[in-house]
């Protein structure tokens, strides 16, 4: 009896894709970039957080000039707060929002 196996496509999107995932509260992933539609990481940072009131916080903190660019193509300044200071892979924007 032969048994069929399917494996999961995993297809990675532009930055851009992933940013408009995570207004979309949708999963994605890019090559540095990632959501699960909550959180919007670049590299291991968390950048765009989603609070439970639905409110959003963005990580403005300039960390490269690659990270600058996926902040502005994600949407960052879109959110409903704004942190800065933020230090490398953090993986929650609240405690920051002050």
């Amino acid at each position: 009896m032969a048994v069929a196996v399917f494996l999961e496509e995993k297809t990675m999107v532009t930055t851009s894709e992933v940013g408009n995932a995570f207004w979309n509260r949708e999963k994605a992933k890019g090559s540095s970039v990632k959501t699960d539609g909550e959180k919007l990481w670049s590299y291991n940072t968390v950048i765009l957080q989603r609070l439970s009131n639905g409110s959003t916080i963005g990580n403005t903190t300039k960390y490269s000039s690659t990270t600058s660019r996926t902040q502005t193509q994600v949407g960052v300044k879109n959110a409903t707060f704004l942190v800065d200071k933020v230090p490398m892979t953090a993986q929650d924007l609240q405690e920051y929002n002050k």
